[in-house]
């Protein structure tokens, strides 16, 4: 059978669309699922500077501060309001990703007394961002 140049151009043209569609898509599920977690950590923050329990997690309560210690919640406010994601640098073509943290200059300090984000997320939220997953990944089958 002779090879066909144009079949060739063809077969390349939709590799390059699909990949481009994917790469599309990829970023759209990870903004969303990135406003998932800043909502999620924001009301996490707010419910655990409460005092409530939170997804079975609860702060201890504060210790008597000494003279040598930083006191907790003075800037509480900024705090809250620097949480974001940070998206590195493409390590390459078609991998993105997302870092979500607390942007203040002084979250280290506050985390030292108080974990800001677990280790591990809620499967709760593990579950929403699954979704969005399972969602762009039916899109995307959808375009072929």
């Amino acid at each position: 059978m002779p090879f066909d140049a144009s079949e060739l151009e063809k077969i390349q043209a939709e590799v390059k669309s699909l990949g481009i569609e994917l790469d599309r898509l990829s970023e759209s599920s990870l903004d969303e699922m990135s406003d998932i977690l800043i909502g999620w950590a924001r009301s996490r923050f707010l419910g655990l500077s409460a005092g409530q329990s939170v997804d079975g997690y609860r702060w201890s309560k504060r210790k008597k501060l000494d003279s040598s210690s930083r006191p907790i919640g003075i800037l509480t406010r900024r705090l809250i309001s620097s949480i974001e994601y940070s998206r590195p640098k493409t390590v390459r073509r078609g991998v993105h990703r997302r870092i979500l943290r607390f942007a203040a200059p002084h979250n280290h300090l506050f985390d030292e007394l108080r974990k800001l984000l677990p280790k591990k997320l809620p499967p709760r939220v593990f579950k929403q961002l699954t979704e969005i997953l399972n969602e762009s990944l039916a899109r995307m089958e959808g375009k072929q």
